[in-house]
């Protein structure tokens, strides 16, 4: 009896919905519960060891792409054109098996006491590391003589003593340092610099002169008489990868476009011991799309809703550059464009960035957090090519990009982990969204 009640209230709920674009109806509210619990199932699913960090080795971003397919057909969403996934290539450095570090005969952990460079090309063996310091970086004789005696050896820069240097001195030492990394005319084995506490990491799509390391652990450096580097790179030209793609269709406008975008690709490994989870990034941003998509898979939208998880966004925003350059239809016919990433707190609300480009829609936002007492702050900031949104923006698609404020502040490392993702605003978050959505027109 209960089941007809609910889905003779869900049919009401979609013939006004696509008459008059009302609010998430609050008869809905007994679901809220369920909301964040099915959030930490996908956090926590998008984080398991077996995705592989949801990068470009051992097939983490299939992987990952797979289970947002899989989760897309349970909930009802469906594809564009015959398939979820829209394919294409990219250049990637990876570490899928080999990445570890000895000072002295103790071994490091990679991800937390040292980072191997985005670009590091493959490099095994001991060495006698030439130790060298910033000062000694802005004596010219003094850095000839470093760099000769590290020719066939590692340099180990320490890179956090600055103190003394002029704004003008620190550029010319940074660009002194970035050279001695990238410069094929340098020659040197490698280099080893050492940036204490430093654990953020990336990806990349080449290849680097040389290979580098930094040290992120407290170490004495003058004492460093050894180090023992092996370090397996397997460089990639052409990884096919893929977007994920499906659609709700619209009750009303079903030829104008809602898109609800997130990125599911992450770092990846540093080795077969270094695995990055990428839970606040963006698992989380991936957990809110798919809540989104179930709760519109039961209250139809007035307009077609897109949902896209986009990989290569650590690659340098390839899937949205991909899907920009090849649409399935006209970008004109997107009426928004909202990207969620970092979405795993909210304790001090959001940010809107592109906020104070469409005042009115920050308005209402802020109307509807307000009247339900959802958010304490709805904060915005101007435009910024941070994350897959910026690309839709560059072609003329009205973009917005949100994500959460309050809690961990960890990125792009070790600590962006399942555990400092506690969801503490999700179902006001989603409640916001969904009244926000039904409002436009």
């Amino acid at each position: 009896m209960k089941k007809a009640i609910f889905v003779s209230l869900s049919f009401c709920l979609m013939s006004i919905s696509a008459m008059a674009q009302l609010s998430y109806p609050d008869s809905l509210k007994a679901q809220e519960s369920k909301e964040v619990d099915f959030a930490m199932e996908v956090m926590n699913k998008m984080c398991d060891p077996l995705m592989q960090g949801r990068g470009y080795a051992k097939g983490g971003d299939r992987i990952a792409a797979d289970y947002i397919m899989n989760e897309f057909k349970a909930i009802g969403v469906d594809p564009i054109g015959g398939d979820y996934f829209q394919k294409y290539t990219v250049a990637v450095n990876t570490f899928p098996e080999k990445a570890s570090f000895e000072v002295n005969g103790v071994s490091y952990k990679p991800g937390v006491d040292f980072l191997v460079d985005a670009a590091c090309p493959s490099i095994a063996g001991s060495f006698k590391p030439v130790y060298i310091t910033r000062a000694q970086i802005a004596d010219r004789m003094k850095l000839m003589d470093k760099l000769r005696d590290a020719k066939e050896t590692f340099l180990l820069v320490d890179n956090t003593n600055r103190a003394g240097e002029t704004p003008d001195q620190a550029k010319k030492i940074d660009a002194l340092v970035d050279k001695m990394i990238t410069d094929t005319k340098v020659q040197l084995k490698g280099v080893i610099i050492y940036n204490q506490g430093r654990t953020a990491w990336k990806t990349s799509t080449t290849q680097g002169a040389r290979p580098v390391l930094f040290i992120t652990k407290e170490t004495d450096l003058e004492d460093v008489k050894e180090v023992k580097i092996d370090v397996a790179a397997e460089f990639n030209a052409k990884h096919e990868t893929q977007n994920v793609v499906g659609m709700i269709e619209g009750t009303v406008k079903k030829d104008s476009f809602i898109f609800i975008t997130c990125h599911y690709d992450n770092l990846g490994l540093m080795g077969k011991d270094g695995v990055y989870s990428g839970a606040n990034n963006s698992a989380s941003g991936v957990a809110t799309m798919l809540s989104l998509a179930k709760h519109f898979s039961i209250i139809k939208p007035a307009y077609s809703i897109v949902f896209v998880a986009f990989s290569g966004t650590e690659l340098g925003f390839a899937g949205s550059q991909t899907f920009v350059n090849n649409p399935p239809f006209s970008l004109d016919q997107i009426k928004l464009l909202i990207n969620f990433d970092l979405m795993g707190n909210g304790s001090d609300g959001i940010k809107v960035v592109n906020g104070d480009s469409f005042e009115d829609y920050l308005k209402t936002m802020k109307k509807i957090s307000t009247e339900y007492k959802l958010l304490p702050n709805i904060d915005s900031r101007r435009s910024a090519p941070i994350s897959d949104h910026y690309i839709f923006e560059q072609k003329g698609v009205p973009s917005m990009f949100i994500y959460s404020l309050g809690g961990s502040f960890a990125y792009h490392n070790m600590d962006d982990s399942p555990s400092n993702v506690p969801f503490t605003k999700f179902k006001e978050i989603q409640n916001l969204m969904i009244r926000f959505i039904e409002t436009i027109k």
